[in-house]
């Protein structure tokens, strides 16, 4: 993806430019760093705040959906099975069902940055 090192996709020892990078290509992790950043007061590198970052949520989803359709075409990623997917919905309370909705992350990730802008 252009990173200049391997690592976890948002790692506190990574540039500046994998950082954004990892953002981009990981919406859910960027998600919940900037939550625990604006929860904690502490930034994810020292003066660096992930809630600063260049992201368009919305644009950052389509492109995650494609690129997953590109792997699972490939064969790469397995679609979970519909009987995994009943079992885990049954054991996870309604609340964080609706954490994981595409409408929710985006609404989380503009609420982030327009805290920022302020």
């Amino acid at each position: 993806s252009g990173n200049s090192r391997l690592s976890c996709s948002m790692c506190v020892l990574a540039s500046a430019a994998d950082i954004q990078n990892g953002a981009r290509h990981n919406l859910t992790t960027w998600l919940e760093l900037a939550l625990m950043e604006t929860q904690s007061g502490w930034s994810f590198q020292q003066g660096k705040w992930l809630s600063t970052l260049e992201i368009a949520p919305l644009e950052q989803l389509q492109e995650t959906k494609r690129l997953l359709a590109v792997l699972q075409a490939l064969g790469l990623v397995k679609r979970w099975g519909t009987l995994f997917e009943i079992a885990l919905l049954s054991k996870v309370p309604l609340l964080i069902l609706g954490c994981w909705a595409e409408d929710t992350h985006v609404a989380l990730a503009t609420a982030i940055k327009q805290q920022t802008t302020r």
